[in-house]
């Protein structure tokens, strides 16, 4: 099972408490093969940031610093995060410049698929 680790929580954002919950939820779901060796993720969404770092079998979420380098930055705002989550395609937003990447799309769609409920 992948464990999804907070370890400021207290520090966290309304966007990091959003994408926190929901990848516990999700947890179960995707472990096995749903792994990433090392991935480094920033989402940005109206006016907050959360980083996520994903090592193996674990997935930490940080407040936003400037100082870690993301692999992949998401923009948007969080209804367009609320419509994801509902279950809305990442790519039909990003094609209709509701999300923005930066970074590997291909990491980016593995990623924005957790965010299911």
């Amino acid at each position: 099972m992948i464990q999804v680790y907070a370890p400021q929580k207290e520090r966290l954002n309304l966007l990091g408490c959003f994408v926190e919950k929901i990848l516990s939820r999700n947890s179960e779901a995707y472990s096995g093969n749903h792994r990433f060796k090392e991935l480094k993720l920033l989402i940005i969404g109206s006016g907050m940031a959360v980083n996520l770092d994903f090592h193996g079998d674990r997935i930490s979420v940080y407040p936003a610093s400037h100082d870690m380098k993301a692999h992949v930055v998401i923009k948007a705002n969080l209804k367009t995060f609320l419509d994801i989550t509902l279950g809305a395609s990442p790519v039909l937003l990003f094609l209709k410049r509701k999300l923005r990447l930066k970074g590997n799309p291909i990491k980016v769609l593995r990623v924005l698929k957790w965010l299911r409920v």
